[in-house]
């Protein structure tokens, strides 16, 4: 019974519904309505963006490898409740550092993401998203895409020098970084992975040392605050007091891991 069954779905199914191959996605035809819907199944982004070396990952990302690094490019969408038809499209670069993700594990330490939107990468250093209804037709898409394209295109001097460890540190120390990312955590890494132990465990000091200093004036002037009301119901900031245990407990963990290196 079951066995029929199977065979009249498989038979009335029709061509666009063919079931993907388990572990891969679903094959996406030009002109169907997932191509349609969500803008990173369209086939002029596709052949746009392997034109410059990435290809598509998922859904939403599309990478490629480059130097100490393997960038990304990565979509989201916001819809709003009156206007549940229409996507606002936002494209973020961000840069992984295998060698950053090794250590990370071996440590025992979380770092952060290190990108950027890609608007804030463009000539105009804004914020940048893009309006797309589901309805939307060939060339109101196409003209997202080469917008979103040149943007990428005009970013990848910026993308391909920050795929280089080195890059990114001399930045960092300079000031002059256009990514984003939590320094405190990931910059001691990124001395590590660049050969640089004395200037992580450096670092790390230095912002605790810096944390410490900051705890202990609001901790002084809480005491003054109460002394001055009368009263015990005034609290320390119990936020900044987590991330000084929470760094505390980062920094020892980077250091016994770089002790450990050393001894190797």
């Amino acid at each position: 019974m079951l066995k029929r069954l199977f065979e009249l779905f498989r038979q009335n199914r029709k061509p666009e519904e063919t079931l993907p191959v388990e572990g891969q996605e679903k094959p996406v035809q030009k002109g169907n309505v997932m191509a349609k819907r969500y803008i990173t199944y369209n086939e002029r982004l596709n052949e746009k963006l392997n034109h410059l070396g990435f290809r598509r990952k998922n859904k939403e990302t599309f990478i490629k490898e480059n130097g100490d690094g393997v960038q990304s490019i990565m979509w989201g969408h916001s819809t709003y409740h009156d206007e549940p038809h229409i996507k606002y499209y936002s494209v973020s670069v961000f840069i992984d550092f295998p060698i950053v993700k090794k250590i990370e594990k071996e440590a025992g330490v979380l770092t952060s993401g290190f990108g950027r939107g890609l608007g804030y990468l463009g000539p105009n250093h804004v914020y940048k998203e893009w309006r797309l209804a589901d309805i939307a037709t060939e060339e109101e898409i196409a003209e997202v895409i080469d917008e979103v394209v040149g943007l990428i295109e005009y970013a990848m001097p910026v993308i391909d020098r920050y795929s280089t460890i080195k890059n990114v540190i001399m930045d960092m120390e300079d000031n002059k970084l256009k990514f984003g990312m939590n320094a405190k955590v990931l910059s001691p890494v990124l001395y590590l992975a660049d050969g640089q132990p004395e200037m992580a465990c450096k670092y790390v000091d230095n912002i605790l040392s810096n944390l410490e200093r900051k705890f202990k004036i609001e901790v002084s002037e809480i005491q003054r605050l109460r002394e001055l009301y009368g009263t015990d119901n005034i609290d320390v900031d119990s936020g900044q007091q987590r991330e000084l245990e929470n760094y505390r407990i980062y920094a020892e963990k980077l250091k016994s891991y770089v002790l450990t290196q050393m001894d190797h």
